[in-house]
């Protein structure tokens, strides 16, 4: 979601850059941080849904089909663009791979701070 997006759509603020490698298809004028100088940069929001690492395998397929279904219908996609999301859906293997990155990428963030949780 692009946070000020219905400001920035309206005029009131004006997007400085887009926090993705990709330009958003809702403000497309609007340049990504990589663009504007800070190159690599890649920042995300990602949501989904996870269920216990036990889950069995054609449990875990069922609700991804059915999640995938709701993201792909017409109404539903364009809410979502709407709000400055980029929706996605795909297989738990490409949501794995996507949550191991991120947890690479941040943890070494955290560590190069010294930073911890209390």
């Amino acid at each position: 979601m692009l946070l000020g997006l219905p400001q920035v759509k309206t005029g009131r603020l004006r997007g400085v850059a887009v926090t993705s490698l990709k330009r958003s298809s809702v403000i497309p004028d609007t340049p990504t941080v990589d663009e504007s100088g800070v190159k690599g940069y890649d920042s995300n929001a990602w949501y989904a849904y996870l269920v216990p690492a036990k889950t069995p395998p054609e449990i875990v397929a069922k609700l991804n089909s059915a999640a995938s279904s709701v993201i792909r219908s017409p109404e539903i996609r364009e809410r979502l663009i709407q709000q400055g999301a980029e929706p996605a859906g795909g297989a738990p293997e490409e949501l794995d791979r996507i949550v191991r990155e991120d947890i690479a990428k941040w943890g070494a963030v955290v560590r190069r701070l010294g930073l911890t949780a209390d």
